[in-house]
């Protein structure tokens, strides 16, 4: 869902097109998106000295429509178009919802505006946010027509012409270079989120490197196997070499004891004789 925040100041000029911000919501409709008009000029109640709570001034207005209508929103992709004065309450909102301003607003269009980042809090990377998603048409000569670069030595923010030197005609005069800047930005960074998915979704490994990975874990695999076998192996041998050498020994023992018995029993039989029949008579 994407959304355009329109912050400008009613004015009546020579038409309802010039001197509203109906073309714009007309566009914003025709491409998808949904719409909130800010009316951050409207702090008291009519006729009366009390503030408008939540809105008492157009600081307090845009705080007040980003917390409870903005930021609770499904809307991932918003567009901001402030003018004059709108863009110092843009610049404020941007200081204190930075880190929702970098992740979902994705431009600001700014005609005229006042604000001054040497007046207003500022950082770094607010600054950066600016010199990469927002544009000032500001109010200039002839001599500089629609989009010329302007230089601004005040400001951060690219700044361009406007087309006229009405300052309450910028709106309605640069209104095409608004879309245009827009469609673009929004273009611009859908690229950016499909680079950043893909690379997030790439394996980091190459499959090359994968295979020879595991090439080199099987060979160390085999290697340890073949070394286990060869130990048993080892093993088996010097086993059976034991084996046999306690049967040789016990083989070589045997035959020289019966070899004494019998040498024993013919010493015996010599000593004794044959028995004569004499003797027996």
């Amino acid at each position: 869902m994407s959304l355009l925040v329109l912050i400008l100041k009613l004015i009546i000029n020579d038409c309802l097109d010039s001197g509203t911000q109906l073309p714009f919501i007309k566009w914003a409709q025709e491409h998808g998106f949904g719409v909130i008009v800010a009316n951050p000029n409207l702090n008291r109640a009519k006729g009366e000295r009390v503030f408008i709570r939540g809105s008492s001034s157009p600081e307090e207005h845009m705080e007040t429509l980003w917390t409870d209508f903005v930021a609770r929103s499904k809307a991932k992709d918003i567009a901001i178009v402030a003018h004059s004065y709108g863009g110092v309450s843009t610049l404020e909102l941007a200081e204190n919802h930075l880190d929702d301003f970098e992740k979902r607003v994705r431009a600001v269009a700014l005609t005229d505006s006042v604000h001054k980042f040497s007046h207003q809090r500022s950082t770094d990377r607010l600054i950066n946010f600016y010199q990469q998603r927002a544009k000032n048409w500001a109010s200039a000569g002839p001599q500089d027509p629609l989009d010329s670069p302007l230089d601004s030595k005040m400001d951060f923010c690219p700044t361009v012409s406007a087309g006229t030197d009405r300052h309450d005609y910028t709106s309605y005069s640069s209104m095409k270079s608004i879309f245009k800047f827009i469609e673009e930005q929004f273009t611009e960074s859908k690229k950016k989120m499909d680079i950043e998915s893909k690379s997030s979704s790439v394996d980091p490994v190459p499959k090359a490197d994968k295979d020879k990975a595991n090439e080199n874990v099987k060979k160390s695999t085999d290697s340890n196997a073949n070394a286990a076998k060869s130990e048993s192996s080892s093993g088996e041998t010097t086993e059976a070499a034991s084996n046999t050498q306690e049967m040789l020994s016990q083989e070589d023992t045997e035959p020289m004891s019966q070899d004494t018995n019998s040498q024993a029993n013919d010493v015996d039989m010599d000593s004794q004789g044959p028995k004569s029949p004499k003797s027996e008579l």
